[in-house]
């Protein structure tokens, strides 16, 4: 007898190691939601055996990917997926036993296209809930208890916010409708990083309903082995990475193929933000600040953009406080190192 359609499919990615996914498959194994109501798909890019005594676990489906692309692991899976909510999880993260349950209740009985966010716990090596100020490009995520709908027509000021409570950040803890990635995968299919990022934008161009829930449905692992390579309080997260730019510089390209002014500003939103706060935080790096170095920096700010204002007023203060303090910032920098 053939099996009902699943409402949801699990895509669990894998890249190179198999340190956790055993966990991460029974994080999703073990879900209170009935096993008929959704599917489990691995992607990875190398060869995994993994117990399968149980019945569940003997009906996952394993997909070999080997090109590059991040995003295209994602586009595998999909295509050999049947449920109407599509969801995610990287092979070293964890979902919550309620996970599943709560994302059927949220879009149950919802049309069109919706692009749902669950905030997350944090978890080390071992599994463990650990507390951290963890953040990346100024983004606050495990502290924030904001709930955010946005419906379109869309503001920009909005998708901005989305952003800063980290809506766009983490697969593992995002589900979206099917018909968004029906509608094409272009810019996800193509991403070799940031492809949450890629997500949310595919569905802002589309006119999604966007949720930011602010329940912790997901444990992130971080300081964790290769290729995540986050570690806790990590100040380096912010110089410029080639993958990351050229990333933002596709989703600028993308925005405009499809000639949609909301996702062109966002694009470019994206692009700008993830630049000025990169150059930032390697000026706070420096051993020595001089006052000419903020100059050079404020004049390469873009002040069309009111979202990057915040940039200015940081370099302005540490401009006034080497002004009235020559040479402050290089001692307390130089008597901490």
């Amino acid at each position: 007898m053939e099996k009902a359609t699943p409402k949801i499919s699990v895509i669990v990615t894998l890249y190179n190691r198999t340190d956790f996914i055993l966990d991460a498959l029974n994080s999703v194994v073990n879900q209170s939601l009935d096993k008929e109501l959704y599917e489990i798909i691995v992607v990875t890019n190398i060869d995994v055996n993994f117990d399968r005594d149980t019945e569940f676990l003997g009906s996952i489906k394993v997909l070999k990917v080997d090109k590059p692309q991040v995003g295209m692991k994602y586009l595998k899976g999909f295509k050999e997926s049947r449920g109407d909510i599509i969801t995610f999880l990287d092979d070293d993260d964890l979902y919550e036993k309620e996970r599943l349950s709560e994302i059927l209740k949220f879009f149950d009985g919802k049309k069109g296209h919706i692009y749902y966010h669950n905030s997350f716990d944090l978890i080390d090596d071992n599994g463990k809930r650990i507390n951290s100020n963890f953040r990346i490009n100024d983004q606050k995520f495990s502290q924030s208890t904001n709930v955010l709908l946005i419906q379109p027509k869309y503001r920009l000021k909005d998708l901005v916010k989305a952003k800063k409570i980290g809506g766009d950040f983490n697969m593992s803890s995002i589900a979206v409708s099917r018909s968004i990635l029906s509608n094409g995968m272009v810019l996800l299919s193509l991403a070799s990083a940031s492809p949450d990022i890629s997500l949310f934008m595919e569905s802002i161009t589309i006119n999604s309903e966007i949720f930011i829930d602010s329940r912790k449905l997901t444990l992130y692992r971080i300081k964790s082995s290769s290729p995540k390579t986050i570690e806790l309080n990590d100040n380096d997260q912010s110089a410029i990475k080639k993958p990351q730019l050229e990333a933002r510089e596709g989703m600028i390209n993308f925005a405009v193929s499809k000639g949609n002014v909301m996702t062109i500003k966002y694009a470019n939103f994206e692009r700008n933000d993830y630049l000025v706060h990169s150059e930032f935080r390697q000026l706070i790096k420096e051993q020595s600040i001089s006052r000419d170095m903020i100059i050079r920096r404020i004049k390469k700010l873009p002040f069309s953009k009111p979202y990057l204002w915040r940039y200015f007023l940081a370099y302005f203060v540490i401009y006034l406080i080497l002004l009235i303090f020559p040479g402050f910032i290089s001692k307390q920098k130089l008597a901490s190192s």
